[in-house]
C-alpha cells in the first residue's frame, strides 16, 4: 500500500524516496565488508624500516617457563645468507630438529604455510639486497606458528606460547640466550604490523614472508607456482584460522580484542566470512 502511494505522488516524491532507499543499502553493504576489512588489516604491509638498537634495560621478574628478551651487549651481528636453490632448505642439525619438531605437531597445512614464509622470506631478502641471519631466519620462519598447535597450546596468544615454546627448545639445543630472544621476537610478532618491521632482519623478513604467503607482496625470483606445488596450501587459511579460533574460545584471554586472534574471533561470532 505504501509502495502504491509513493508511485502515485509526486516524480520528485518518488525519486527521493527510491535515492534514500538506495542509501539505506550501500550502508549496509559497505558495513558489512568493514567487518572482514578489520580481520583482514592484521595483515597490512608496512614499508620496512631501519631503526637504532633499544637503550638497555632491565626485565621485569619472569615468569616459570615465560621466555624474555635478552639485553645488554653482545648480540650477534647480522651476516649474508641465500638459498643454494629456490626450494632447498638448511639440512645443519639444529634446523633438522626444529623442522621434526613442526612437523610432529602442525597439522600439514601449517607446516607446508611454514616453509612457504621461509622461501619466501629469503627471496625478499635477495631481492632487496638485505643482510640477514639464514638459520635464525628459517627457525623462526619453521616454527612461528607452533603456538596454534596443541602442544603449545597456553595461557598466552599463540604467538607468544608459540614464541616461548621455540624459546625453550632452542635453548635446549644450547642456543645462546641472543640468538634464542632473536627468534623469539620474529615469531611473537609476526602478526604485529608496523612494530614487526622495524625490529630487525629476522623479525621483518618473517613477517615479510608471511605476507608473501598470504598474497600481500611480490615472490620476487622465486616461482609461487613451483613453491606450491612442491608444498601446497591445503586451505590454510581456513585450517590456521579454525585452530587460532578453536583456542580463543576454550580461553578468550588468548584473543585480546586489538589483536589478530581477537579479529579472527570476532569474525568467526559475527559470521563475516573469511579471515584473511
Amino acid at each position: 500500500m505504501r509502495v502504491t502511494a509513493l508511485l502515485s505522488a509526486s516524480p520528485r516524491r518518488t525519486a527521493v524516496w527510491v535515492v534514500a532507499t538506495a542509501m539505506v543499502l550501500v550502508v549496509a553493504t559497505l558495513a558489512a565488508a568493514q567487518t572482514a576489512r578489520d580481520v583482514h588489516a592484521a595483515f597490512e604491509l608496512a614499508e620496512p624500516a631501519r631503526c637504532a638498537q633499544p637503550a638497555e634495560l632491565t626485565p621485569p621478574a619472569q615468569a616459570p617457563g615465560e621466555h624474555r628478551a635478552a639485553t645488554g651487549p653482545g648480540r650477534r651481528g647480522w651476516h649474508s645468507g641465500a638459498m643454494t636453490g629456490p626450494i632447498s632448505l638448511p639440512t645443519d642439525p639444529i634446523a633438522v630438529q626444529a623442522l621434526e619438531l613442526a612437523t610432529t605437531h602442525e597439522h600439514p597445512a601449517v607446516l607446508n604455510h611454514s616453509v612457504r614464509t621461509y622461501l619466501h622470506a629469503t627471496a625478499t631478502a635477495a631481492r632487496s639486497n638485505i643482510d640477514y641471519s639464514a638459520d635464525l631466519l628459517f627457525l623462526a620462519c619453521i616454527l612461528h606458528d607452533i603456538g596454534a598447535t596443541d602442544a603449545y597450546d597456553g595461557a598466552k596468544r599463540f604467538e607468544v606460547d608459540g614464541a616461548d615454546g621455540a624459546a625453550a627448545f632452542l635453548t635446549e639445543q644450547g642456543m645462546g640466550a641472543a640468538d634464542v630472544d632473536q627468534v623469539w621476537e620474529a615469531i611473537a610478532l609476526h602478526t604485529s604490523p608496523h612494530i614487526a618491521e622495524r625490529r630487525g632482519p629476522v623479525t621483518m623478513l618473517t613477517r615479510l614472508g608471511v605476507l608473501a604467503d598470504f598474497g600481500a607482496g611480490s615472490t620476487g625470483g622465486t616461482d609461487r607456482a613451483t613453491i606450491e606445488q612442491r608444498y601446497p596450501r591445503l586451505d590454510i587459511e581456513r585450517v590456521l584460522a579454525g585452530a587460532v579460533v578453536a583456542q580463543a574460545l576454550r580461553n578468550p584471554d588468548k584473543a585480546p580484542a586489538s589483536s589478530w586472534p581477537g579479529g579472527l574471533l570476532r569474525a568467526h561470532r559475527e559470521g563475516s566470512g573469511s579471515a584473511f
